[in-house]
């Protein structure tokens, strides 16, 4: 299995420039490794609008509740901007 990608250093000023509250960023940080993680196993592109049911898939298969699955769309969304041409 391959590793999880490291966190982008950007990501702080995404979620600042996003005004995402301080407290939840770990959380938001731990779903885009995640998401990416699941996009580099299963070859979809971190932007496609077909990553992101796998990645929930994932998520409850792997036991995670859906509070938790909740959470992640949020983060992904946010991570799209580093995906982003502008």
């Amino acid at each position: 299995m391959s590793a999880f990608p490291a966190t982008d250093l950007r990501d702080g000023e995404v979620l600042a420039a996003r005004q995402v509250p301080r407290e939840p960023w770990r959380n938001d940080q731990q779903w885009v490794r995640f998401s990416r993680h699941v996009c580099q196993k299963y070859r979809h592109r971190p932007g496609d609008s077909a990553s992101l049911p796998v990645c929930l898939g994932t998520l409850a298969a792997k036991g995670h509740t859906a509070a938790q699955r909740a959470q992640a769309p949020c983060a992904v969304d946010d991570d799209s901007v580093f995906l982003s041409p502008e």
